[in-house]
């Protein structure tokens, strides 16, 4: 369709349109001006057709998208900080089969970790339960849940809930209460769902989390003593970032790929996540050194630019120089005369 919205050239400003349009809107907008820096813009060039999900709002903080062709799993996203999930929302729709995924999108924007569930569906509770409504009178035959961040461990709890057949976290850290009660902020639950004494419940729970992280690799300790069945999935990495340490590798697809599509083939899942993490490290090593080459090359730029012009100052001087002696032996002949 025909986008009436008039986008400007600053990235800052079309990072926030990258979240709330769909890759379609998005593909309209670029037929426009090609240059607009959008994130799946790249993608796009280099000759991906934009996955054709339209967008329906719930609410101020819940988003569905549907491509209407019969998709059978739904995805519950649970964004973290800046409303993303590690990427813009776009690109992370750019990255889902649109004929086997719709996804619900879900905001926090006050990051309390989904506490006081999501503004217009009700409290989180009653949140999950619409949204198993829903999933159950739209015939879909599974729910899979998936958290970024502060999203990661409210994407665990409403997969329980929800009766989701898996439930990810990637990146998941544990709230901290205690700080929001000595600052006085708003009010927090008394105990967490997410905890030992939960019954059991079909939904398989992932945790994948940065092993050099330090504060991630307690928080998946402590989930795993809570629930041992969890499986654990390790990142070689100390960035907390785990899906924009992909997106910059430009291995995203094939990542959120292996725990979409080939989850149940274990032994490819496995054996193409190790080969993702050394693609991805041989990759940003290539970004690394050549960003060193180019700052290197830039120095040397930037070292011959001060030489020329030391030798230009040097010049002139020089001439000034030699102009005032001149001068000054002009007017010695003359006072001698």
């Amino acid at each position: 369709m025909a986008l009436k919205t008039a986008f400007e050239r600053n990235k800052a400003v079309v990072s926030k349109h990258d979240d709330e349009l769909t890759p379609l809107e998005i593909a309209a907008a670029l037929e426009t001006d090609a240059e607009l820096p959008f994130a799946i813009a790249p993608l796009l060039r280099s000759g991906q057709r934009p996955v054709g999900y339209v967008r329906e709002v719930w609410s101020e903080d819940a988003s569905y998208y549907t491509s209407r062709k019969g998709a059978k799993s739904l995805i519950v996203a649970f964004t973290a900080q800046g409303l993303r999930l590690g990427v813009p929302i776009s690109f992370f729709l750019q990255m889902l089969r649109d004929d086997a995924f719709d996804a619900v999108v879900l905001r926090d924007p006050g990051q309390l970790h989904y506490t006081r569930g999501v503004r217009g569906l009700g409290g989180f509770l009653e949140s999950m339960a619409r949204i198993r409504k829903f999933a159950e009178a739209n015939g879909f035959d599974q729910i899979i849940t998936f958290g970024n961040s502060l999203g990661g461990l409210p994407a665990l709890r409403a997969g329980r809930l929800l009766g989701a057949r898996r439930a990810f976290s990637i990146g998941g850290r544990y709230p901290w209460h205690p700080g929001r009660l000595l600052r006085g902020e708003t009010p927090v639950p008394a105990f967490d769902p997410l905890c030992a004494c939960a019954s059991r419940s079909p939904t398989q729970l992932v945790s994948v989390y940065a092993r050099g992280n330090e504060i991630d690799a307690n928080a998946n300790a402590r989930l795993k003593r809570t629930f041992p069945e969890c499986e654990e999935i390790a990142i070689d990495i100390g960035e907390h970032g785990i899906i924009p340490y992909f997106y910059r590798a430009r291995l995203l697809p094939l990542f959120l790929a292996c725990l979409l599509d080939y989850w149940d083939e274990v032994g490819l899942r496995t054996d193409l996540l190790a080969r993702l993490e050394d693609a991805a490290r041989h990759s940003l090593f290539e970004d690394r050194l050549n960003q060193s080459r180019n700052e290197e090359r830039l120095k040397d730029i930037a070292s011959k630019e001060q030489e020329a012009r030391r030798l230009v100052d040097e010049e002139r001087e020089a001439r000034r120089s030699a102009e005032e002696a001149l001068r000054n032996a002009g007017e010695g002949a003359r006072s001698a005369d």
